[in-house]
């Protein structure tokens, strides 16, 4: 009985994995023939059969983007390219996109420039998987352990064990670093606007000062909700409280 249930079980999930292939191969053909509508159609519910098994694809919400801005649709392409990005932060195909797009949307918001050492450090957690890094943690945790291990045994040469155990420990901390910014970056509240305008006020409530008004595509950073309102911040450092209803987050 219990083989026939895990045959079941892989039967199970290699028809799911062909049926996401089948809608893939069908919106890559309607992209191909220029049928957007239909295009994403298939690729949003290829991105929901994926979602259900708690997985994301990379190709997937890329070619959603690329799709939604051939149908201009910029607010979405935006949404599918932040995405992806989230997958896959160097990507070159993504970031010259989601350049392009961000050149024809109605705010031009300014990012702040990152010095030299920042990026260096940036470019080196975001080109590792982050399920690499965080297997590099605990490797280099247990290394620690062992070392110190050896060391209260008293059976060993002290000297190489402590060589060990400082670099062991070096590392560790170097790869704690590189985790928890790349955690950081996975776990960061953004929402793309998907409204043509958007009132940014001072305060959680319509009949506060109106600051500014953001439009459809931009990005910004939640940092907070309260009574419906969402508090929301550009990477130039503006912010404010905007109606939730007003954004789709980034995920």
């Amino acid at each position: 009985m219990r083989k026939w249930l895990v045959l079941l079980l892989c039967l199970t999930t290699f028809v799911s994995a062909t049926d996401i292939g089948t809608l893939y191969r069908r919106a890559g053909e309607a992209y191909a023939g220029k049928d957007y509508d239909k295009a994403i159609e298939l690729y949003r519910e290829a991105v929901s059969e994926l979602a259900a098994r708690g997985e994301k694809s990379f190709d997937l919400l890329y070619n959603l983007g690329c799709a939604s801005f051939r149908k201009g649709d910029l607010a979405s392409a935006r949404l599918y390219f932040e995405q992806a990005r989230r997958i896959q932060p160097l990507n070159p195909s993504v970031n010259r996109n989601l350049t392009v797009l961000k050149s024809r949307l109605s705010d031009r918001v300014k990012t702040p420039p990152v010095g030299a050492v920042e990026k260096a450090y940036r470019h080196l957690y975001q080109s590792v998987p982050y399920t690499v890094l965080t297997g590099l943690l605990l490797i280099f945790w247990v290394l620690v352990f062992l070392f110190v291990g050896l060391l209260v045994s008293g059976r060993f040469s002290r000297k190489p064990l402590y060589y060990g155990l400082g670099i062991s420990l070096v590392f560790l901390l170097m790869t704690f670093g590189l985790v928890n910014s790349r955690a950081g970056e996975l776990t960061r509240r953004e929402a793309v606007v998907f409204q043509p305008e958007v009132e940014i006020f001072s305060e959680p409530a319509t009949s506060s000062s109106l600051l500014f008004r953001i439009h459809s595509g931009t990005l910004v950073e939640i940092e907070g909700e309260q009574s419906g309102f969402v508090h929301i911040t550009l990477p130039d450092g503006m912010n404010g409280w905007a109606r939730k209803q007003s954004f789709k987050s980034v995920q």
